[in-house]
């Protein structure tokens, strides 16, 4: 059988390229099938409580702790800093905010 394939491409060079082509076609079909397996992704709806607004009267990311308490007075809770860099958190009554160093990161309003 060897024998014979040996034969068959040296006296045949259309069989020998196409085989060329075939090998050449699959692998761009399955490079093809694995990029759009990559490009697929799931979307979750999330529902938006009706109680938040764009601009709801939270910390703005940049501010210091000390506008911030000036702004928004004593928080109820003072979480100690985790980490490095070092997350604080102060917890209000309605919302959270996290602090990296001395600055705002994110507010993050509480569920009702």
């Amino acid at each position: 059988m060897i024998f014979y394939k040996r034969i068959f491409y040296k006296s045949n060079p259309i069989a020998k390229l196409s085989a060329k082509m075939i090998l050449a076609i699959k692998v761009i079909l399955l490079s093809c099938t694995v990029a759009s397996a990559s490009l697929y992704a799931d979307v979750f709806p999330m529902p938006i409580s009706s109680n938040v607004s764009e601009s709801a009267d939270i910390p703005k990311l940049g501010l210091d702790m000390q506008k911030v308490e000036a702004q928004f007075g004593e928080p109820t809770q003072r979480l100690d800093s985790v980490g490095e860099p070092p997350i604080t958190r102060w917890i209000y009554p309605t919302f959270t905010v996290f602090f990296e160093h001395d600055k705002v990161l994110h507010s993050v309003i509480h569920r009702s």
